[in-house]
């Protein structure tokens, strides 16, 4: 009985060892002049990554410390009831399990998460006990500067990813879109041809037609003299209310500048010519000049912010989901398949 009850003290002096080995007191990897402006909020996730870069030797020395008390306490456990050989063949086998466990996911999860909860207990011993751990901690550690280096643009990307305290999953995702929108063309994220509304030059403007553009929910449409291929204008919500008794068609009320944007280029390209041209709407074209689709400026922050932006007025939130239900409708209606 006497045997069984040690040998589960010492199961559990090993779990709790293998949890605290499995701590690194890794920092994020943040600038310094990111950490300090979050200081400078009084961000409490900053203030333990500022105490935690400062302390992480003493906290090292103090695992190493912890671990080799509570790996005593396991011998000398095991010494308590049974001979040299059997002593030393268990508590071989107890450190190997130690390793073991050490380096499973989920206790190191754990592990982390008990910390983060407790850091205060932790600071305050390493406090107490500084100058012990002072003299058992690296030497290195002590003279290190946190510096963070990134080589890579997929590298800066990983390390967001795995920053678990400093950054919010929002904050996560503005940094993941505008690192990445910058290699983003301008066909992934324009609204299809298939689904742009569009006025022809020759429509009477009255109620039907204000009812009807309304409705769109937009504010700028293509004006085409037969289809999206001729483009003779663009028509403005504002230019038509109030309804002026001069206007009779839409050639009447229509701007007729229209800027075109090829289809390949991408949204920095794009949103660098929406600012110098102060137009918030292009016409996209393919290699062969054929009208693909339009872009918005809205369409840029959407990228950028990483959700859509949607208001009373609109009829669907995803006009690229719409086009594709249509492709799909208009493919099964067909006779014949894609080869």
């Amino acid at each position: 009985m006497i045997e069984l009850f040690v040998q589960l003290l010492a199961l559990g002096v090993v779990v709790i060892v293998a949890g605290i080995k499995s701590l690194r007191f890794s920092p994020n990897e943040l600038t310094d002049f990111e950490l300090d402006r979050r200081l400078k909020k009084k961000d409490p996730a900053a203030l333990f990554e500022d105490q935690l870069r400062a302390e992480r030797p003493q906290l090292l020395a103090l695992q190493r410390l912890v671990v080799l008390l509570l790996s005593v306490l396991l011998i000398m456990l095991l010494t308590s009831v049974y001979n040299f050989w059997l002593t030393l063949l268990f508590a071989l086998g107890w450190l190997l399990l130690i390793e073991l466990i050490e380096i499973r996911p989920r206790l190191h999860n754990y592990a982390e998460t008990l910390f983060e909860r407790y850091y205060d207990y932790a600071f305050r011993v390493a406090e107490v006990l500084r100058p012990i751990l002072k003299i058992m901690a690296d030497r290195q550690l002590l003279q290190e500067k946190h510096v963070t280096t990134f080589y890579s643009k997929d590298e800066l990307l990983a390390s967001v990813e795995h920053n678990r305290r400093l950054l919010s999953s929002e904050e996560k995702l503005l940094i993941r879109q505008a690192l990445a929108y910058t290699d983003i063309k301008i066909k992934d994220v324009m609204t299809p041809r298939s689904v742009v509304i569009t006025v022809d030059h020759h429509d009477t403007v009255g109620p039907v037609l204000l009812d009807r553009l309304h409705k769109s929910g937009q504010s700028r449409f293509p004006v085409i003299a037969k289809d999206l291929d001729h483009i003779v204008g663009m028509l403005y919500m504002h230019n038509l209310v109030p309804l002026k008794p001069k206007i009779k068609t839409v050639v009447d009320a229509m701007d007729a500048k229209v800027f075109y944007v090829h289809e390949e280029k991408t949204l920095d390209h794009a949103l660098h010519a929406f600012l110098r041209t102060k137009h918030h709407l292009f016409i996209v074209v393919n290699e062969f000049e054929e009208t693909t689709g339009v872009i918005t400026i809205e369409d840029i922050l959407e990228t950028l912010i990483g959700r859509k932006i949607v208001d009373e007025f609109d009829q669907y939130e995803d006009l690229r989901a719409v086009a594709r239900l249509a492709a799909q409708a208009r493919q099964e209606s067909k006779i014949g398949e894609h080869v």
